[in-house]
């Protein structure tokens, strides 16, 4: 398989050449100095996925500043909710209900399908089916590609050098995680967008940490709470997204997560944050991004 670089209509284009007995052509942005390690066809139901598999050289950024750290919360209402170190700086949140809802639009199709199948005494999918998995995955795909790409850049723009991520195994299991949210946080693929995350911040030079997220929820941020199980916590969450501290402050429940998050990883750099109050304004107010 080569890269090679063809005028038409008094343009250039770089196109991936295959083998002859393959007989694919395929329009590319690499361009012929790529070193090209291997590529592999990836079935996707009534279609194939290409990967190119090459050698990038990243550029050595200057060292950032050691203190500022980026911590991200994932969930469902909520995709992403980001924290910083910075003095002043306000969290931010990445709104999650357009995943919800392309969840929604497929599991209702998907259904529809099902039950013509079952009428037809069918026991694979269709072209029908095949095709509407596809399109709920490309949708996903491209919507966790922007807001991978909007987290990087806002890195980039705010000298961050590290990002603090919380995961959590049973993201991998089919497991309760409550009546409303359950058939929708299975079938997000949060890895996805992780994976996504890391290795546009690797191409900046941006380090990423992966942290298990336990009892970042529950546990008070602003209070400076022990990140553990405690009979009894210093703050509690609302219905409606929110968390109460101690001290009464109602804050965005995504954003506490987040700097409990961060807190677990860097413990002193968060906690002086909450115990100096200069975090106060960034919880309560959190600024709200728009992917599109």
């Amino acid at each position: 398989m080569k890269i090679k670089e063809e005028k038409e209509q008094e343009k250039e284009k770089f196109f991936i050449s295959f083998p002859k007995r393959v007989g694919l052509k395929i329009v590319t942005r690499l361009c012929p100095s790529t070193k090209v390690k291997f590529a592999r066809l990836i079935p996707m139901g009534t279609k194939f996925k290409l990967e190119i598999v090459y050698e990038k050289e990243i550029e050595e950024r200057k060292k950032r500043h050691a203190e500022r750290v980026l911590a991200l919360d994932l969930g469902v209402n909520n995709l992403v909710g980001g924290l910083t170190t910075i003095p002043g700086e306000k969290g931010f949140l990445i709104n999650g209900r357009p995943i919800k809802a392309v969840n929604q639009w497929f599991n209702k199709r998907r259904a529809k399908l099902q039950s013509i199948y079952d009428k037809q005494g069918l026991t694979t999918w269709g072209r029908k089916m095949l095709t509407l998995q596809l399109e709920r995955m490309c949708k996903i795909a491209d919507y966790f590609h922007k807001a991978s790409r909007k987290i990087i850049d806002y890195c980039l723009e705010k000298n961050i050098d590290t990002i603090v991520i919380g995961y959590n195994p049973r993201w991998k299991q089919k497991v309760n995680m409550g009546k409303k949210n359950n058939q929708t946080f299975v079938f997000i693929p949060f890895k996805s967008l992780i994976d996504k995350i890391t290795y546009k911040a690797e191409e900046k030079g941006i380090k990423v940490i992966p942290t298990e997220e336990s009892y970042t929820s529950v546990c008070s941020f602003l209070d400076n709470e022990e990140i553990a199980f405690h009979p009894h916590y210093a703050g509690k969450r609302t219905h409606r997204g929110l968390f109460i501290s101690t001290r009464g402050l109602k804050i965005n429940a995504d954003i506490n997560s987040a700097g409990n998050i961060g807190r677990k990883v860097f413990p002193t750099l968060f906690s002086v944050m909450s115990n100096y109050g200069i975090v106060w304004a960034a919880v309560v107010h959190p600024v709200r991004w728009k992917i599109s």
